[in-house]
């Protein structure tokens, strides 16, 4: 499971990341081989140095929350993508990044890594859960990126929604 984790997170890295959006497809295979074998090494440090920060954590409680940080991504941009014609692609980038960094920073000010990890008396968020608001806010943010979205772009984006649609 963890060496099919690994090679999942440094080909999206490496591949879709990298190749794709920072050198726009222009890359060749020796040195996307070598970014990756770096990319691994770095991933095995962050997390090794997680899991010795985390020792004393419920490994249900840790996956719990790997799937709340993935749900407030994910779920929104799933179910408006395929039910509202409005979203735009602008309205799903700024969902999912607002959706992601508040599940995050909820999960390190809440009780899991801000009193149990970094040994603070009271967290500063005091849900144990943080998906309630992340996904809320995730999906907000790609309603009013995507009805205040009036360029080109969205346009298309809204027209293609019309043509797939099946009735």
């Amino acid at each position: 499971v963890v060496a099919g984790l690994m090679l999942a997170s440094v080909t999206a890295l490496t591949h879709d990341i990298y190749a794709k959006v920072v050198r726009a497809g222009e890359i060749d295979q020796a040195r996307q081989i070598q970014l990756s074998k770096l990319a691994a090494v770095f991933l095995g440090i962050i997390v090794a140095l997680l899991s010795i920060a985390f020792k004393g954590q419920n490994i249900a409680y840790i996956v719990s929350l790997a799937m709340a940080i993935a749900a407030s991504t994910n779920f929104p941009l799933l179910i408006l993508s395929m039910y509202w014609p409005g979203l735009t692609t602008r309205g799903a980038l700024a969902g999912g990044i607002v959706g992601l960094v508040t599940a995050i920073v909820l999960v390190v000010l809440g009780p899991a890594v801000w009193v149990d990890v970094l040994g603070n008396d009271r967290p500063i968020f005091p849900q144990a859960y943080p998906a309630l608001y992340s996904v809320s806010l995730a999906f907000f943010t790609m309603w009013l990126v995507s009805t205040l979205d009036q360029s080109e772009q969205a346009a298309q984006d809204r027209e293609k929604f019309r043509l797939m649609e099946v009735t």
